[in-house]
């Protein structure tokens, strides 16, 4: 399932994957190359690790800083068996000096996301 959360006022979009995996070293692949590339563009990764042991809950966040660039954040979550959520934070430009603020406001809402994020009892029932 993909869905993207639209903020018009700072054209951006935050885009979610959600989905049931059948090989978590092939979405962690998946997720690397995704970031690679923006490496190679000349972006500045600063990875975060998550990892919630109790609520079963692991990923990685990046934020991406660099110039001509329109992603932001790039994120994955995972409970290391059945279920991988993915997303990023996707300006219409790239970030340039007059929407770092936005940028800035937009990275907020990704991390609160993050730290929010929890898994339904349904899905810990299905575990």
């Amino acid at each position: 399932n993909t869905f993207s959360i639209v903020y018009p006022q700072y054209q951006s979009r935050i885009n979610f994957n959600i989905k049931n995996f059948n090989d978590l070293n092939m979405e962690i692949y998946n997720f690397q190359n995704s970031i690679s590339v923006h490496e190679n563009q000349g972006a500045i990764i600063h990875a975060n690790i998550i990892e919630n042991e109790d609520s079963d809950i692991y990923g990685i966040l990046c934020y991406l800083e660099g110039n001509n660039i329109a992603t932001s954040a790039q994120f994955f979550l995972t409970d290391s068996t059945h279920y991988f959520v993915s997303g990023e934070l996707e300006f219409l430009s790239a970030i340039n000096p007059e929407i770092r603020p936005q940028n800035n406001i937009m990275k907020s809402e990704i991390f609160n996301f993050i730290i929010s994020f929890c898994w339904s009892e349904t899905d810990k029932l299905n575990r």
